[in-house]
């Protein structure tokens, strides 16, 4: 298992949020949002996960009430993903 995985692993246990696979290709994506102050950590997280997994571009998530204030990106849906939400989501 490389480091990305790894970082993703612990993104799973964290605050990020596999999708429910899809059927017929069996692969999920992973999006994992950030308060706005914690820009920088998400672009780590970002640059660490784009190693192994094709990821979209941040972008704002804004909440109904004030500091709510978010951003988030999500990973392309993959095989790999499919897999660890099957593992740690076995029920869903």
């Amino acid at each position: 298992m490389d480091r990305s995985e790894q970082v993703v692993i612990g993104s799973i246990l964290g605050d990020g949020s596999l999708s429910k696979i899809k059927s017929k290709t069996q692969t999920s994506y992973l999006m994992i949002s950030q308060h706005f102050s914690k820009r920088p950590y998400l672009e780590w997280l970002r640059k660490e996960i784009g190693n192994r997994f094709e990821i979209g571009d941040i972008k704002p998530k804004l909440g109904y009430k004030k500091g709510q204030e978010q951003f988030y990106f999500n990973t392309r849906s993959s095989k790999r993903l499919g897999e660890f939400r099957k593992f740690f989501l076995p029920q869903w």
